[in-house]
């Protein structure tokens, strides 16, 4: 990645100003033929006044601020083209620049870029893409953490823990005349080990949290037709966002709501009711029902509590058993039949919006998602995959110790551990990997 390349920075559309960022060893030199100041000798981390212009033709008055190697944010040479935000006029200083032999840069590149010259690390780079995708305080401050280093350090102080007892195992086996604390023998490796799959495990547990922070949690409110559905789903969003009637079967799609549960996005989705139907569409609907209930994080059973127990109120419960769900029991106002009692029942009224509160008092407790800005949570699906394979491999470590194995082969297990958690930081990495990463950037990022 040595050529000079841009982009727009800035969301396309009307605007006040657009950014169009350039960066690589040329970028200055070459956005200073169609500037009329002098970019070349303007003093690093300054803002430049004056115009781009087309030969002797002044298109439109700028502010550049002037960045330089190594000390940018991508760690090349790099300026920032701060422009009237028209769609038409960011377009043709944008064709300018491109002109001056500049390629386009692709998606996520500018930070691409700043990993592979050493600027951020892998983690860093991937909260930055979260921070401008987080649409809540929990996922932001998620982010936050990532990108300010406290995820890193933690994986950091992780790896050492375990490089230190690869060291001091190696040790023993090529220096066993030693006698100090660097000796290391099966019984005083194991405790340590035990201790390492016990904080894998803990990483990997805040991971599977830190990925429902991210992505929001999907709950799916499930039931029959006709026990107020619907009237839960907008009764919790606030909104008449799902149709209700006293009419069964209403609902034969999957409606879907937002709300934010102590800063926490949470995906609402109301089913259509499940039961015996000879209705086509009802059938569609239920099936896609069926599959929500697999992909959900949390389902709210809902039956009527002025009804006894059905055969489909039960299949409903059988469904649901392995899941981590709440139990409701709606339309409290009325006499009360069904056979439901424990921890997880909730009794309320959804058209009253009864007991909402500690409806999601309740889900806050079951997923225990609350942070604090000292929490650090890897977030992603790679990061859990690399992480297992540590625990793999720390696991295969326990058992030839507790068979008595030759050190070596401890050792060798020690390092397929490390070896997967500089795959989380990126100090391995392959290209195709990287491009897969930085495709879901944005242009201009």
């Amino acid at each position: 990645m040595r050529d000079t390349v841009a982009n727009i920075s800035t969301a396309l559309g009307q605007g006040a100003i657009a950014i169009i960022r350039v960066s690589g060893k040329e970028a200055i030199e070459k956005i200073d033929k169609i500037f009329t100041g002098n970019l070349i000798k303007a003093i690093p981390n300054t803002i430049q006044y004056g115009f781009i212009k087309d030969g002797n033709k002044k298109i439109d008055e700028v502010m550049i601020s002037v960045f330089k190697a190594p000390k940018s944010f991508t760690g090349e040479d790099m300026l920032e083209i701060n422009c009237h935000g028209g769609s038409y006029i960011t377009g043709l200083i944008f064709k300018l620049v491109l002109n001056q032999g500049i390629r386009p840069a692709e998606k996520g590149e500018f930070t691409k870029r700043a990993f592979l010259n050493g600027r951020i690390d892998i983690l860093k780079a991937e909260a930055i893409n979260d921070i401008i995708n987080a649409d809540s305080a929990e996922s932001l401050k998620l982010a936050n953490n990532q990108l300010f280093g406290k995820t890193s350090k933690m994986i950091k102080e992780f790896y050492e823990r375990i490089m230190m007892l690869y060291t001091k195992i190696n040790v023993s086996i090529d220096y066993p005349e030693y006698d100090d604390d660097y000796l290391v023998t099966n019984e005083i490796a194991l405790p340590e080990i035990n201790r390492l799959i016990e904080e894998t495990k803990a990483i990997i547990h805040n991971a599977n949290k830190g990925i429902l922070i991210k992505n929001g949690l999907k709950v799916l409110i499930l039931g029959k037709p006709n026990v107020g559905k619907s009237s839960l789903l907008n009764a919790i969003i606030a909104e008449d966002k799902a149709i209700v009637t006293n009419i069964p079967g209403t609902t034969r799609d999957i409606v879907e709501g937002t709300f934010y549960l102590g800063g926490l996005k949470v995906n609402l989705f109301d089913s259509a009711g499940v039961h015996q139907t000879n209705d086509p569409v009802e059938r569609i609907g239920i099936e896609k029902t069926k599959e929500m209930i697999a992909n959900s994080d949390l389902i709210l059973t809902v039956f009527d509590n002025s009804k006894v127990l059905t055969k489909e109120d039960k299949e409903i419960l059988k469904l649901t058993e392995n899941k981590k769900r709440i139990i409701i029991l709606n339309k409290k106002d009325l006499n009360s039949n069904p056979k439901l009692k424990g921890k997880d029942v909730i009794l309320l009224s959804a058209l009253e919006d009864n007991n909402l509160l500690e409806l999601e008092n309740k889900m806050k407790d079951i997923f225990d998602l609350q942070m604090n800005d000292s929490l650090c949570y890897l977030s992603n699906v790679f990061h859990i995959s690399r992480l297992e394979k540590v625990l793999e491999a720390l696991d295969q470590a326990k058992t030839l110790i507790e068979q008595n194995n030759n050190l070596e082969l401890v050792a060798f297990s020690l390092n397929s551990a490390l070896d997967m958690i500089k795959e989380i930081t990126g100090e391995n990495y392959d290209l195709d990997f990287l491009d897969k990463i930085f495709a879901n950037f944005c242009l201009g990022k």
